[in-house]
């Protein structure tokens, strides 16, 4: 390398690192170093409508999608109590500070119109659809690994370098303009392999509400591939690939309740010929490699760049459902993950921007975790903190208010 090369290239990199320093001064958001080991730590995506947690482990990348009218049908039909005449009476007490004679007022309502059921009724639990499943066969040593999450356009990103040098990015966001999830796996200095999956979440009572039965147990679920747009010469029992652009990759995964007893428990009065549910569908775009497909996954090959994108759906008849629908919902949805983060910039970032709050802290942190260390060991919350706080708790009531009030 003569001299002017090597001048060229120590410029090319300078530049590079100030682009970098550039972004992370503009950035609004958040940035971890480790995978999340609980879904309360996980990344927060959503448009009010769809949402998706992700936990950013390095092996097994696990992404919870819900949808915001999910409710498991546990707990009967029971109509709401008629709150509205007792409100009066409820809000003079409270005006007064007579708290437990205000609480009393619905619990005695509850008591006269189901006298047949003294104790609490719960409503319907919000429920996990499925976890997205990326699995690779990195080893598990990896360095320089990086977890965060945009609040303008509600991406997260999680990076690493795998114990050979190989570095490994995904970035993951639910779309304001087409309402679902879109995960693109990038990988650098050597292709990946991937087994990806759509399963059951495990559901926990103390996960996700107050409901006595175990959820996972009373949904039944199920989950299979589909290809279709196959090349001539993809016949079965010949060896011939088929063109990865001419084949279109899908995993649909379908649910409905059954109660204890084995009965449908997601049918409603009248309407007990069909069977209410749901689908999640994902689809796979590879640039590069080639897929195998499993009964219930998909597995990639020798990849450098795909994207997956996924839907949800409710099922008025579980029994009765074509999936073509959301394979054209699908595959209307642009292959160009930037496209999409840009359009969300456009609209989530337009409105995070409406309000802003600068507190002038006489520390300056590292980083993120520098941030929280502080708060938890000093015993109060530094205005840095607080700033964060405020920011991350704007983004959640953007990102989780639909048409249904956000329900964690």
């Amino acid at each position: 390398m003569n001299s002017k090369t090597r001048s060229e290239s120590e410029v090319n990199k300078k530049e590079k690192r100030t682009e970098k320093k550039r972004e992370k001064a503009d950035f609004q958001g958040y940035q971890l170093h480790a995978p999340a080991s609980k879904w309360q730590d996980g990344c927060l995506c959503g448009n009010g409508s769809m949402g998706a947690i992700v936990m950013g482990k390095v092996c097994a990348e696990q992404i919870i999608l819900t949808r915001e009218d999910f409710f498991a049908p546990l707990h009967g039909k029971e109509k709401a109590l008629p709150m509205a005449q007792k409100l009066p009476q409820i809000r003079s007490l409270i005006k007064a500070e007579k708290y437990k004679e205000a609480g009393a007022i619905p619990w005695k309502l509850l008591q006269e119109t189901y006298p047949e059921k003294p104790e609490k009724l719960w409503t319907n639990p919000f429920f996990p659809a499925c976890d997205v499943a990326v699995f690779t066969k990195e080893t598990g040593i990896y360095e320089k690994y990086e977890r965060s999450l945009s609040f303008t356009s509600g991406t997260a990103k999680v990076s690493f370098f795998t114990g050979d040098g190989k570095e490994r990015q995904r970035k993951v966001l639910v779309s304001q303009k087409y309402n679902a999830c879109l995960a693109e796996l990038i990988a650098k200095n050597g292709a990946a392999d991937y087994r990806i999956e759509l399963q059951k979440h495990p559901y926990e009572e103390e996960e996700f509400g107050p409901a006595k039965e175990d959820v996972s147990a009373l949904l039944k679920a199920e989950c299979y591939s589909i290809k279709r747009k196959a090349a001539e010469s993809d016949r079965l029992g010949e060896l011939e690939l088929p063109s990865l652009e001419e084949t279109s990759y899908f995993l649909l995964f379908r649910g409905y309740f059954q109660d204890e007893k084995g009965k449908d428990a997601g049918t409603h009065p009248g309407q007990e010929g069909k069977l209410k549910g749901y689908a999640a569908m994902l689809q796979l775009t590879a640039w590069d490699g080639w897929v195998q497909m499993e009964k219930d996954a998909l597995v990639l090959k020798e990849n450098t760049r795909a994207l997956l994108k996924v839907i949800l759906h409710p099922l008025e008849d579980f029994r009765d459902f074509e999936p073509e629908f959301l394979m054209e919902r699908l595959e209307g949805i642009p292959d160009d993950f930037q496209q999409v983060r840009e359009e969300n910039e456009a609209d989530m970032g337009e409105r995070f921007r409406r309000i802003s709050l600068s507190l002038e802290d006489s520390k300056r942190f590292e980083n993120d975790r520098a941030l929280y260390q502080n708060a938890r060991f000093a015993g109060k919350a530094s205005p840095s903190y607080l700033q964060k706080i405020f920011d991350a708790g704007r983004y959640e009531i953007l990102s989780s208010c639909g048409e249904y009030p956000p329900n964690l």
